[in-house]
Formats: structure tokens, C-alpha cells, sequence
């Protein structure tokens, strides 16, 4: 055999080896770049989501919209409601509706505040609104809520 064919056969020997690790090698890398990417991206959505949330809860009584919380978090509204929706499946209207439902539910029951004074509070200026939305996320009036879900009297003592 002579030095040339020597060399090629050594050559093919050794450089198919190399080749199949550099693109194992290469397939690992942009398969580890992938999980990053994936990572980074499930992050975000939980970062922005959890953002929104403490938004929500420090600003329910004036901002309503989704729109607000996607201005104050600087992101589009679609973006914003396809997030919050992929992280807690629910939409962002109605976690800011649960949001002021609840605050309403802890004033009716905590408080002696009036109707009026409550739906101020929550930044509703019509108070007939928001007895509508209330009964028909509860299914009742305010005032039958507060009838039915007194506290006890001890407590208030």
C-alpha cells in the first residue's frame, strides 16, 4: 500500500469520528439553547403574570380595563391577556372583577360602610352599576349579601 493510500484510509478513519461528534456535539448545543429558550420564556410569563397580579391588588378601585395594566406594564394587551391566560387559565378581566369582588365582599362584611360609600371606594361613580354587577356575580344585592353573611356578633366586639 502505498503513503498516499496510507494517509486517505488514516484520514477517513479519523475524520468520520470527528465529523459525528462535532454534530452530536452541535445537536446538544442547540438542544440545550431550546430548553433555555423555553425556560426563560415560562419565566417571563410568571414574572409579567405575577406583576399584573400585584397591580391588580394595589389598583383595582381605578384601573377596570385590562388595557391599564398592559399600559403600566408596558406590553400590549393581547400579550398581556395571552399570558395571564397561559399561566393561571383565567382571563385578566375577570381576575380584576374577582379582584374587586372579593374587596366588596371583605367591605359588606367587615364594615358598616354604606353601599354608596362602598361602591365609591371600589371607583365605581355609579352605584346602581355596581349593585348590578355584584348580584349577578353573587346573586345577590349587596344588601341581601351583608343580611346573609353578618358576622357575629362577638366578633365585632
Amino acid at each position: 500500500m502505498s503513503l498516499d493510500k496510507l494517509n486517505q484510509a488514516t484520514y477517513k478513519d479519523v475524520s468520520h469520528p470527528l465529523l459525528s461528534a462535532f454534530v452530536a456535539q452541535a445537536g446538544l448545543s442547540y438542544q440545550s439553547k431550546q430548553q433555555i429558550n423555553i425556560a426563560t420564556t415560562a419565566s417571563r410569563s410568571v414574572i409579567i403574570t405575577k406583576k399584573f397580579m400585584n397591580l391588580v391588588r394595589h389598583n383595582y378601585h381605578h384601573l377596570k380595563k385590562p388595557a391599564d395594566y398592559a399600559f403600566k406594564l408596558h406590553i400590549s394587551v393581547t400579550y398581556l391577556n395571552d399570558t395571564v391566560k397561559k399561566t393561571t387559565n383565567l382571563s385578566t378581566s375577570l381576575i380584576i372583577q374577582k379582584e374587586v369582588l372579593r374587596e366588596a365582599q371583605r367591605l359588606l362584611y367587615y364594615t358598616d360602610k354604606s353601599i354608596k360609600e362602598i361602591s365609591d371606594l371600589l371607583g365605581y361613580e355609579d352605584e346602581k352599576y355596581f349593585m348590578r354587577i355584584f348580584r349577578k356575580k353573587t346573586g345577590f344585592s349587596p344588601t341581601e349579601y351583608r343580611k346573609h353573611n353578618a358576622p357575629p356578633i362577638d366578633y365585632l366586639f
